[in-house]
């Protein structure tokens, strides 16, 4: 049964006053305003007409939306101006929910169609096929509808799809200033190995940070999909401020080597060092990031080279460390046990000092590209400063003459 239209629903406003009596009103529903059509109901003479009791049939019209149009006539046969009010005729209970229909995003036109058991109230669990989204952030809107053919409001959850496992978690990320967006202490970690699971962060590095003592840390943890995690934080004491490492200590191992052959060189573990880059001469084979190496030289090896070694963390790199390797078949002639340079590597200035009767009357050093940088014909016999503050880092190579005989000494600049 449809239900009955009463006058409280139009007749908030249907109150009137007038200088003559109001004898009625007359009233029509949507466009049926013909002679035929409107209803006068009049009222005993009176200046002021409240409507607000009056019960209007409206069983007749259909469901949906409707206007009622009414107005007021007074004792000289005037009317008043025509005034409606919107309502909506429903079908009367009771009701009961009986299927339902999602989509995904903004995509409405492909709404999916699934049932429930009918109830006039259900607890709706539903699993929507979600497998066709992107990565990332979606909502789900859905909606129910009656044994009447009545849809609900449309309502919607946010989640997110994310990468199918399994998954390897390969980087950390952390900072303490509050801007998130873009914090000036943020420090990235490799997790190297990545692994699948990680309890605690062992080796937190806290590179160049302003702050020390009691801080609150911001974490965040990256897979081999490239997804985030949520961010966590951490009330963690920060005891001292962190850099990059110092240089290692000058490699220990072989200074002479032959070709073909297998050698090992270590240094002293260098405090905070999170790993090692050793730097082989052309032509030799090794790979390590911890604090030895070995390597194999290849068929021919020049007379001098060298071999480096830097330590890093995740604040940066340290200076590299040279050691200087003569090939075991250097010609011994190109070496005078009475000529000697030090310190070698040098930071700045080495000393040249003759031991020998023979006094030094030239000294030329050369780069690693064979230029001359260096040409001198010292005045002094046993002792010659040689400044290489200038200099750039590399390996040198320094000819001293001594008559008809000369020495080559190789001599690395590690500023």
């Amino acid at each position: 049964m449809r239900s009955k239209l009463l006058a409280l629903l139009l007749l908030a406003t249907g109150w009137a006053r007038a200088q003559d009596p109001l004898v009625g009103y007359e009233y029509w529903f949507d466009q049926a305003d013909a002679d035929n059509e409107r209803i006068f109901v009049g009222q005993t003479p009176q200046n002021e007409l409240d409507l607000g009791n009056e019960a209007i049939p409206a069983s007749t019209l259909g469901l949906g939306q409707h206007r009622i149009h009414y107005r007021i006539k007074d004792s000289s046969g005037e009317w008043s101006s025509v005034l409606y009010r919107a309502f909506s005729v429903f079908e009367t209970g009771p009701f009961e929910l009986v299927s339902g229909e999602y989509w995904f995003d903004e995509d409405d036109q492909n709404r999916v169609v699934f049932p429930v058991t009918p109830g006039q109230a259900i607890d709706l669990t539903i699993s929507p096929d979600a497998s066709a989204l992107g990565i990332g952030q979606h909502r789900i809107h859905y909606r129910l509808r009656d044994d009447h053919g009545y849809w609900s409001s449309v309502l919607y959850n946010t989640f997110n799809v994310h990468s199918a496992g399994p998954f390897e978690l390969v980087l950390m990320r952390y900072w303490s200033d509050p801007a998130y967006q873009t914090p000036t202490d943020m420090t990235e970690v490799a997790i190297n190995p990545s692994v699948s699971f990680w309890e605690t962060a062992n080796d937190i590095l806290f590179c160049d940070w302003s702050t020390t003592g009691n801080t609150e840390v911001f974490f965040q943890i990256k897979d081999d999909h490239g997804q985030w995690s949520s961010v966590i934080s951490a009330s963690i004491d920060v005891d001292a401020v962190t850099g990059a490492p110092i240089a290692p200590s000058l490699p220990v191992g072989p200074g002479s080597v032959d070709p073909n052959m297998s050698y090992d060189y270590t240094v002293t573990p260098v405090a905070g060092a999170g790993g090692y880059t050793w730097l082989l001469p052309n032509g030799w084979t090794g790979n390590s990031t911890g604090n030895s190496v070995t390597v194999q030289t290849p068929g021919t090896i020049p007379g001098i080279d060298s071999i480096g070694v830097a330590a890093y963390n995740g604040c940066g790199a340290s200076d590299t460390t040279w050691l200087v390797l003569l090939a075991t078949g250097l010609d011994p002639g190109s070496f005078n046990k009475h000529v000697r340079l030090f310190p070698n590597p040098t930071n700045g200035e080495s000393w040249i000092v003759n031991e020998g009767s023979t006094a030094i009357d030239h000294i030329l050093m050369l780069n690693s590209m064979g230029q001359v940088i260096y040409d001198e014909r010292p005045t002094s016999t046993d002792r010659y400063t040689l400044d290489l503050s200038n200099a750039a880092n590399g390996l040198y190579t320094v000819r001293i003459s001594q008559g008809t005989n000369t020495t080559t000494l190789p001599v690395m600049v590690q500023h």
